[in-house]
């Protein structure tokens, strides 16, 4: 996500494309709207592992196995990437933060700063809630340098 003058493009890309799949750039207007890009995209990926642990929690606690709802999430309506990749339920993805102590990923701290920016940038709804998550869950010196997922345990969530 980068924001430049649109004859500056031809000239950018190649050297963009040295550090990521050039169909996974985007070129979002004029400079300083790649930050914008950035900010939206992640508040909405914050907002989304607190409500998916929150989901998996309440799923787990009324009796249901954390994978095989894990698996309904992934065809179903609120599939995300946060579910399918980095599920915040430790051992229902390989590989992710949530299996190793929550080590690794993207850190709480950053995702409260980014949260943070987001809401001060635009008037939102439940963007002043769930910034209160992760400032009262970055409180814990045991969890703000954590992967985002850690909001799983912050809630409270059911670990095996």
């Amino acid at each position: 996500m980068f924001g430049a003058a649109d004859s500056l493009v031809p000239r950018i890309l190649p050297v963009l494309a040295l550090m990521g799949k050039e169909e996974r750039l985007f070129h979002t207007g004029a400079p300083g709207s790649g930050l914008g890009a950035k900010l939206a995209n992640n508040y909405l990926a914050g907002t989304i592992t607190v409500a998916c642990a929150e989901a998996m929690n309440m799923g787990i606690r009324m009796g249901l196995d954390a994978k095989k709802l894990a698996s309904i999430f992934s065809v179903s309506t609120s599939k995300s990437w946060i579910s399918d990749f980095s599920n915040p339920v430790p051992g229902v993805v390989e590989g992710a933060a949530a299996g190793r102590d929550y080590e690794g990923g993207f850190r709480l701290a950053l995702c409260k700063k980014d949260i943070g920016l987001a809401v001060d940038a635009a008037k939102m709804v439940i963007g002043p809630t769930v910034l209160k998550c992760y400032e009262d869950a970055c409180q814990n010196p045991n969890y703000k340098d954590k992967d985002v997922t850690v909001m799983y345990r912050w809630l409270g969530g059911v670990e095996k």
